[in-house]
């Protein structure tokens, strides 16, 4: 599954031939996220943890529900 977040609070993912979009935001120390379909817009917020070049969060039973790592630079933040 592939999630593009960007800064405005949009996101849109791709698995296989799936694709949704949806919205993200910080609320507290907590990522929330939501998207039409996949999770019928209910937000889901969880803490996410920085592990070396990887960030996951949500985690259920000991394991993360969520893994990431950021791909790329904002244009806005390169020279």
């Amino acid at each position: 599954m592939t999630i593009t977040a960007s800064g405005n609070g949009s996101m849109s993912g791709k698995a296989m031939l799936a694709s949704d979009t949806g919205i993200w935001s910080v609320v507290g120390r907590k990522l929330c996220v939501s998207f039409k379909s996949w999770t019928n817009n209910a937000r889901h917020c969880g803490e996410v943890y920085r592990q070396g070049d990887t960030y996951v969060g949500f985690v259920k039973n000991g394991r993360p529900m969520l893994q990431f790592r950021k791909l790329i630079e904002s244009a806005q933040n390169q020279p």
